[in-house]
């Protein structure tokens, strides 16, 4: 990508962070530590990503992930799926697979 497209594309909106998997995240390897805070966090079902940009002229934009904590901070419009601290519904941890309670939908197909 050129340096102008990049410019162009920042002056446009564009941010180059994305919700990602953070299951994959972790499988390929990425460390779990926040871009703004320099924080290592526990990640929650989403982590947003800001993607790595090399332009064309070799100039690199890092990339990173950011925690919960700052998109909570900042008032993240994505701060539901990436998962909020202080919020227990959002903290898969807190309930242990024997004490979820199951719920059966069933289709009657009427």
């Amino acid at each position: 990508m050129t340096p102008t497209l990049v410019n162009l594309m920042k002056r446009a909106g564009e941010k180059y962070e994305f919700p990602m998997l953070s299951s994959q995240l972790v499988t390929s390897g990425v460390v779990m530590k926040c871009k703004e805070t320099d924080e290592e966090f526990t990640p929650f079902a989403l982590t947003l990503q800001k993607k790595r940009i090399v332009t064309s002229d070799g100039v690199v934009i890092e990339g990173g992930v950011y925690g919960p904590k700052i998109l909570v901070e900042n008032s993240h419009h994505f701060r539901e799926l990436l998962g909020d601290p202080n919020h227990k519904h959002t903290q898969a941890e807190d309930f242990p697979d024997e004490e979820r309670e199951i719920e059966i939908i069933i289709d009657l197909g009427e």
